[in-house]
């Protein structure tokens, strides 16, 4: 374990010390582990491009309108899957697995896309992976689990479907819940392919495709763009860091969640 911690925390350790480190310590290749001198050059060239908060603000509205999204839908599609007396929940169920295995390929998927209208529309960041089927099963497992006398006694009150989902069993599986939002989260902030793919509009672009960009350009390039800046490696490292810092700090209050979730739906599968 101790291993395991240390090849996980290493990299992020690095790359924080080399962003805050002294100019001519990251160029003799002096930091390692802890940081040598201080500047905070490297963030103030970040911070002074207009394109990285631009960036930012569409990563996280693509990631919580997105990870709403994909909570909302599966769960509408795993409770129907869930009920043993829906005569066709074999049916579909196969059917969602399906896609699991086998895809259309990236050229159909494109003209799709293009052919329903998301090219270039903020839309496309969400509605392609709008469910994922792996999340799919382990909320109809979850559900699955849950005792068969609550949806009974729920019938006899008058409660119906759409009444039981958000007042009852939403509560009740707030265990998985937090598993499929870590699962969305962490995906929809790290995408970038489809930015790549279907939007043309700079302004509409995620965080991830500015830190592409600012990871492939030259230094050269660089140089012109940033008056600040003292070392190319260490902007690349801040944009880094800056990047995953959310996530690190969001995961640490669902990983109660993380650990049960995918415990009890494994074992009652």
């Amino acid at each position: 374990m101790a291993i395991m911690v240390s090849a996980t925390l290493y990299p992020v350790l690095y790359v924080f010390s080399v962003s805050i480190s002294s100019y001519n310590a990251v160029v003799a290749n002096k930091v390692i582990l802890y940081p040598i001198g201080f500047s905070l050059n490297s963030y103030k060239t970040i911070m002074a491009d207009s394109a990285f908060y631009t960036g930012y603000a569409n990563t996280i509205g693509y990631t919580v309108v997105g990870t709403i999204m994909n909570i909302v839908f599966t769960v509408l599609a795993a409770f129907p899957l869930s009920r043993r007396e829906f005569f066709m929940r074999k049916f579909f169920t196969v059917m969602f697995l399906f896609t699991m295995f086998f895809g259309g390929g990236l050229i159909p998927s494109y003209i799709v896309a293009t052919r329903i209208g998301l090219l270039n529309s903020r839309w496309a960041m969400i509605l392609p992976g709008l469910i994922s089927t792996w999340n799919l099963v382990l909320c109809r497992t979850y559900i699955m689990s849950l005792p068969e006398e609550l949806y009974d006694s729920a019938k006899i009150d008058g409660c119906t479907e759409f009444r039981f989902i958000p007042t009852i069993l939403f509560p009740l599986i707030k265990p998985i819940l937090a598993v499929m939002v870590i699962y969305y989260g962490v995906g929809h902030w790290n995408s970038w392919f489809n930015a790549l793919l279907y939007l043309t509009d700079i302004t509409k672009h995620p965080l991830q495709i500015y830190l592409r960009k600012l990871l492939i350009q030259t230094s050269n390039e660089l140089a012109v763009s940033a008056t600040e800046l003292q070392s190319t490696l260490q902007v690349r490292y801040c944009a880094m860091f800056v990047t995953v810092l959310p996530i690190m700090a969001i995961y640490p209050f669902f990983q109660k969640y993380f650990t049960k979730g995918i415990m009890i739906g494994s074992l009652k599968g």
